[in-house]
């Protein structure tokens, strides 16, 4: 199915399913005592970072004044030294932990798919999460099939049935995915966005991209 949203406000064209994690893990980080480490010891503590932020800082608090390795003459306490649950996704070891729980929630919420499109952003959530929120076109086989559906949906009534045979869908694949999409792959699937971020209209916007093309896009000659 496929859904187009033309403001962010959420108007569709057609009705699609939104994405979220079918994965009950949580991402966590591995604290660890910076102390320790340079006594090539290991201290720390495993935290869920979904937690909120004040109770991930009284966990690390709690980690660093337990630890048999503490010394004052560090400025800094503890690094982040591993992770679970965040896919691929390189996290810091000294990012805030405030930027962790956010990414962390994120993924919680929307799974690999979340951890790929904060990647997309190159580590900006909100990016992703209004992607994901308004511009979130549905899971298809591929970007041919999405071209596809999209086009019959908004031009097709308005070619004549007698030249039907000669819509070229891979090359409005083609443009469309230049433009204005992009596309996840992820465990055989393609999950397909809208780029364009900001309240804009989908399809006034595909109209005006079209119009030069209108004699060869997206008919054969």
């Amino acid at each position: 199915m496929v859904t187009i949203y033309t403001t962010v406000s959420g108007f569709r064209y057609l009705d699609n399913i939104p994405h979220f994690n079918t994965n009950n893990e949580r991402p966590k980080i591995f604290i660890a005592c910076l102390s320790a480490y340079k006594n090539n010891k290991i201290h720390g503590v495993w935290v869920d970072a979904t937690q909120t932020v004040k109770e991930i800082e009284r966990q690390i608090s709690g980690m660093v004044c337990w630890s048999p390795y503490l010394t004052m003459h560090n400025t800094t306490f503890y690094a982040i030294h591993a992770h679970e649950g965040f896919y691929n996704l390189k996290l810091d070891v000294n990012a805030s932990i405030e930027y962790i729980h956010t990414q962390a929630s994120f993924i919680a919420k929307h799974g690999e798919l979340g951890a790929k499109l904060i990647a997309h952003y190159e580590g900006t959530v909100e990016a992703a999460e209004e992607v994901i929120n308004y511009r979130y076109q549905g899971e298809y086989k591929s970007q041919l099939e999405y071209a596809t559906q999209l086009f019959d949906k908004l031009y097709l009534n308005s070619i004549p049935e007698n030249i039907h045979f000669c819509i070229d869908y891979e090359a409005f694949k083609t443009a469309i995915f230049e433009h204005y999409f992009f596309s996840i792959e992820l465990e055989g699937k393609t999950h397909v966005f809208f780029e364009y971020l900001g309240d804009w209209d989908c399809r006034q916007g595909l109209d005006d991209f079209l119009k030069p093309y209108r004699c060869t896009l997206p008919i054969n000659d």
